[in-house]
């Protein structure tokens, strides 16, 4: 073996035995990977999970088969592109701001916190009627349970004259959304407008 792959295997070794040591085993180290790149794929614009992908084929040397619901997670991804692209194609109507939705294989999936939440009210019944009826169309085996909590929503907002961008999340869009035609806004409106536990 050539000194340059010997090296190079020993400090990937070197790397795996220092992430098992420091997580007190390989399954908790995989477990932890799991829940922190679920986080990072859930906020990822436009699909893009190339840097995930080569991330995962640098751990898979060490980890194997190990990685395997991480692989699946990956692939929903890439699976949930094409299945927008084509409901899009599908919807007779498209909402005016631009979506887009990770549909996941739950069992891979680490547990995802569910809370029963209403965010913009016409994105959310887009979301549960047509967008719903193109999929079940498309997978007419298959249901989707929507999970309006997780997520981001890039918005940008104007103020005096400047227009600045931001990264929320869809209750704190749906909170932002109640400004949208006026300066103020009741308490009792907002409540009424996002219902959270």
């Amino acid at each position: 073996m050539p000194t340059d792959l010997k090296s190079k295997t020993s400090k990937s070794a070197d790397i795996i035995s220092t992430l098992c040591s420091i997580y007190g085993s390989a399954d908790l180290f995989v477990n932890e990977y799991r829940s922190l790149i679920a986080e990072k794929l859930l906020t990822t614009s436009n699909y893009d999970i190339s840097l995930e992908m080569r991330s995962m084929e640098l751990l898979k040397v060490g980890f194997g088969e190990d990685l395997s619901q991480c692989q699946i997670m990956l692939q929903d991804v890439i699976d949930s592109k094409r299945t927008h692209t084509n409901i899009m194609n599908k919807v007779k109507q498209e909402f005016p701001f631009d979506i887009s939705t990770v549909i996941i294989s739950h069992v891979f999936w680490p547990n995802l916190r569910n809370e029963e939440v209403t965010v913009y009210k016409p994105l959310q019944d887009y979301l549960t009627g047509e967008y719903l009826a193109a999929y079940s169309e498309l997978k007419r085996s298959r249901t989707l349970e929507w999970k309006f909590n997780l997520g981001f929503v890039e918005l940008d907002l104007e103020f005096e004259g400047r227009t600045l961008s931001f990264t929320v999340s869809p209750v704190q869009a749906t909170i932002i959304l109640c400004f949208e035609n006026t300066e103020k806004c009741h308490a009792d409106t907002i409540s009424n407008t996002v219902v959270y536990p």
